[in-house]
């Protein structure tokens, strides 16, 4: 065993028993390396990373590559799911001198942390076009002895990329151009945006949905760019039709061929936009959707104490997607030849298949060959196809399963949360109200102490300084279960992440460090607030800072946030439909809606049909007797109100300006 053993992290583990002697990103290795006089091997991947497997297997495990890399480097291995902040550092300076990145993250780096090498997937020997480790290791060797000057110039030129730019772009709102942008790279066929390989990007669908009803003239185009788009997902081999969950993304333009990976994240930003669809159409179908999800995630993602596991692989027994396809002769095993026939009428199940397998086997990933909207009224409701898919579910759940990474995130368990409580807010899921809770219960129990938020909980232990994303994520819950059950103590919470996030990550610049101002450990601290697969830790920060605004009427939230988006305004006139997710916090910062404040009377809360179905950027805050002094505190201008003649009042304030109080319902629907 090397020196990964005594790691929580699942992919760590995984690499514990090498014949490479890794090392954890830790002081050790870096004063080893320094002592030695080596560069550093950095690798960076996660537990269900498929092509980080193969290099594993091909390379990791190789005696010939082991020894080279033990002879002449300090080797250190990093789960990017642990420390997303050393990830951000590295994959930028791959992307600066290749164009692009992935995983898994080969760097080459001096003893002080300064890269003069950057990759992705390496093979143990050169093939047309990738460099293999065998040769790359012994010529760096040889320049680390013969030429090191030149590697040192050319590690200090990659980190002038850090180099904050002075910002010569006039404070402007990119929101616009960001949606016709967005609109331009829209599948009309297939859904989604862009081409292969396909990236559900939820986000986008969020911003849509926000902006669809600010937009007379365009609403019903932005609806149904939104509905198409989760009908095709829904329908294709991405989503998983025998176990539910969704597949980390798609291989092609149609969403038929997964990479077949399951993500926590995916889950929960998917879920948020199919509430949204529903919401928009009060379509059953984005309601069923809903419920699959959460059948998934009870089944396969909830831990016993109450968070919510990481991921499932892409590999089974060594092969991607083993434990998800079908072959034809499986299929007709299983049923008579009149079931193969409505099967086929149904999915994509063929002799010859859709899927190849590493081992050249032809297989069948079910995906639908009609609408999923005529799918849901033909096959769902009458149950004939529950019946199919429960066969198929017994059968395959007997096969090895793939690896679950079983460690739970305080930023994605955020995510989830947040999705249950918007779900409860308006398909009324209450089940996934009550996950929530006690998720959100769990996170504060085990990984807050002290003022200081943990990052990653695993066998009964919490451990790494929380990032950017584990602050503004677990915010971004506080106030969505405030929204769905209108608990003052989550406000309460939510403002105090706030102001932590304030004191450890705050840019005067402009927005938030991805690491804490107290982790002396990285080679630079870096921002990001691109969204990729899920929104970035500055986006959700940014929508944060607008909602407590609203809720508070403190301007020293509507300031940070003013500023968080002028501090990138120079990347985001670059790429604007990459940063749909801070466009969506602008519009939630300017917004028109009122906001709505409740004092709850003897007749209890006639106002709650109106507030389940009103737009989600009306603020509703909840007054009664025993939360009138917290909330006086929180919001003040709320202080002087009262229910009228003991019934159930509503103020509508815009601008912290409040109309004329009422007690009818009907007043209140008439303004919304």
């Amino acid at each position: 065993m090397n020196h990964l053993k005594n790691e929580k992290s699942p992919y760590l583990l995984q690499h514990a028993d090498n014949p490479v002697d890794w090392y954890p990103w830790s002081k050790e290795a870096f004063e080893k390396a320094k002592k030695e006089n080596k560069p550093i091997f950095l690798s960076i991947g996660y537990s269900t990373c498929h092509w980080c497997h193969v290099m594993e297997h091909e390379s990791f495990e190789d005696n010939e590559v082991a020894a080279l890399l033990n002879q002449y480097f300090v080797s250190i291995k990093v789960d990017r799911e642990e420390r997303p902040d050393i990830d951000s550092i590295y994959m930028k300076v791959c992307i600066a001198m290749n164009g692009s990145g992935g995983w898994p993250l080969t760097i080459i780096m001096t003893p002080d942390k300064k890269p003069f090498f950057a990759g992705t997937y390496l093979p143990k020997n050169t093939m047309p076009g990738r460099l293999g480790l065998m040769d790359l290791l012994p010529k760096v060797a040889k320049m680390w002895k013969e030429d090191r000057d030149k590697l040192l110039s050319m590690s200090e030129e990659l980190m002038s990329i850090f180099k904050t730019p002075t910002s010569k772009i006039r404070t402007t709102d990119f929101t616009e151009e960001a949606l016709t942008r967005l609109l331009s790279r829209y599948d009309e066929k297939n859904g989604g945006f862009g081409h292969a390989p396909k990236f559900p990007s939820p986000h986008n669908f969020l911003f849509l949905a926000e902006i669809a009803e600010k937009k007379s003239g365009q609403k019903q185009k932005i609806i149904l760019t939104i509905t198409n788009s989760l009908d095709k997902i829904r329908s294709g081999g991405i989503f998983d039709h025998v176990g539910y969950g969704f597949h980390r993304y798609a291989t092609d333009a149609r969403w038929q061929i997964p990479h077949f990976e399951k993500m926590l994240y995916d889950q929960a930003m998917l879920m948020l936009a199919y509430t949204e669809a529903y919401r928009l159409t009060k379509e059953e179908r984005f309601k069923n959707v809903l419920s699959e999800i959460n059948s998934y995630i009870e089944e396969r993602m909830l831990s016993s104490e109450g968070g919510f596991y990481s991921a499932e692989d892409a590999d089974s027994e060594g092969i991607e997607g083993k434990f998800y396809t079908f072959r034809y002769d499986e299929i007709t095993d299983l049923f008579s030849d009149q079931e193969v026939k409505t099967l086929q009428t149904w999915f994509s199940i063929s002799k010859q298949g859709n899927f190849t397998d590493e081992t050249g086997k032809s297989k069948n990933v079910l995906a639908l060959k009609m609408p999923y909207a005529d799918f849901y009224r033909e096959a769902i409701v009458p149950h004939q196809w529950n019946k199919f898919r429960k066969i198929l579910k017994q059968y395959r759940d007997k096969r090895v399963r793939p690896l679950r990474d079983d460690k739970i995130l305080t930023d994605w368990n955020g995510l989830m949360i947040a999705a249950y409580a918007y779900v409860y807010r308006y398909a009324k899921l209450s089940s996934g109200l009550e996950k929530a809770k006690k998720a959100e219960s769990f996170l504060w129990k085990t990984m807050y102490h002290t003022r200081k938020l943990l990052h990653r909980y695993r066998g009964q232990e919490a451990g790494i300084s929380a990032h950017l994303s584990d602050y503004a994520n677990l915010i971004f819950a506080e106030l969505h279960l405030y929204d769905a059950t209108f608990d003052v103590a989550y406000l309460e919470k939510a403002i105090q992440l706030q102001k932590d996030l304030d004191t450890f990550f705050l840019d005067e610049a402009g927005g938030y460090f991805e690491s804490s101002s107290e982790n002396k450990d990285l080679p630079v601290r870096t921002k990001e607030a691109y969204d990729g697969a899920i929104p970035s830790g500055n986006s959700i920060a940014m929508w944060n800072l607008a909602k407590l605004f609203h809720i508070t009427g403190n301007v020293e939230y509507r300031q940070k946030a003013e500023k968080l988006y002028n501090a990138f305004a120079a990347e985001i006139k670059h790429a604007p439909d990459g940063y749909v997710m801070l466009h969506l916090a602008k519009l939630r910062l300017n917004k028109a809606s009122p906001d709505i404040v409740l004092v709850l009377g003897e007749n209890g809360n006639p106002f709650e049909e109106v507030i389940h179905s009103s737009p989600p950027d009306v603020q509703w805050l909840f007054i009664q007797e025993s939360n009138k002094a917290q909330m006086a505190k929180i919001s003040p201008y709320t202080k002087s109100m009262k229910a009228i003649s003991g019934k159930t009042t509503a103020y509508l304030c815009k601008g912290f300006v409040c109309e004329r109080p009422t007690t009818e319902v009907e007043v209140i629907k008439e303004k919304l």
